[in-house]
């Protein structure tokens, strides 16, 4: 029959009714073009579906950057901390150190004073000593009835 829908044979069979010549083409629709039309609309509904789940990723994502981040600071605030006291401890041990230096220095100081002391002290004694054994024995020496 002539009545296919993409037939452009001429319409020679016996119906009338849709054409009134006998030569008459039956119309090709060109369906590409609405065909077309429809994908697209299709497409556009779909890419704004997918714009929708796309921006829901990213805010997951960023939420996901973000605590990382919130955490990564955390622990380098922590670190940061811990640095912080040992150099504190650290400078507080060499403070001490020093102050046992100087400590250490006064007491050997102050026991060499005291040896010095002890010694002059002993050195005293001992020439006072002589002074005295001689002085005693001077007495025997000159009688005052020989100075005259």
């Amino acid at each position: 029959g002539g009545h296919h829908r993409y037939s452009t044979a001429l319409n020679l069979s016996g119906s009338r009714g849709a054409h009134n010549k006998p030569t008459d083409f039956v119309a090709m629709k060109d369906t590409w073009v609405e065909r077309r039309r429809v994908w697209r609309q299709e497409m556009d509904a779909l890419r704004k579906v997918w714009a929708v789940e796309y921006a829901e990723r990213m805010a997951v994502k960023a939420a996901r950057v973000a605590e990382q981040n919130r955490i990564l600071q955390l622990e380098k605030a922590e670190r940061k901390r811990v640095r912080a006291i040992r150099q504190a401890k650290t400078v507080i041990r060499e403070k001490a150190k020093k102050v046992e230096e100087i400590k250490k220095w006064e007491e050997f100081a102050v026991a060499a004073a005291r040896g010095r002391r002890q010694k002059a002290y002993v050195t005293k004694l001992r020439s006072t000593a002589r002074e005295e054994e001689l002085l005693n024995a001077s007495c025997g020496w000159v009688k005052r009835e020989d100075l005259d």
